[in-house]
């Protein structure tokens, strides 16, 4: 499982790097086998206006079901990228699990 974070309308950071290769990591390690790539991207959408409007996108490459994504928003990155985490880890259990039923 490859993880490649891509720069969005920011420039990341070495601690967004590692922040993201440790909750990815971590949260998507039981389907290592399962997952080719994953590629997070971070954008913020309003720029210096602020807001909530830091997006994490993160796409799973699942191998033999192709792409998933989801995308999250918070006030800062690195909730950002947790909320996505999180839903990218649930949204991979379920199409696992749809998969094993079939």
């Amino acid at each position: 499982m490859v993880i490649t974070l891509v720069d969005g309308s920011i420039k990341t950071t070495d601690s967004m790097r590692d922040f993201v290769n440790q909750r990815i990591g971590a949260a998507l390690d039981r389907f290592r086998d399962r997952i080719s790539r994953i590629e997070v991207r971070i954008t913020d959408e309003n720029g210096p206006r602020g807001g909530i409007d830091k997006m994490c996108r993160v796409t799973a490459m699942l191998a033999g079901q192709g792409p998933l994504m989801v995308e999250k928003r918070a006030g800062d990155f690195y909730e950002a990228i947790a909320r996505a985490t999180n839903a990218v880890k649930q949204s991979v259990a379920r199409r696992v699990s749809k998969r094993g039923q079939r």
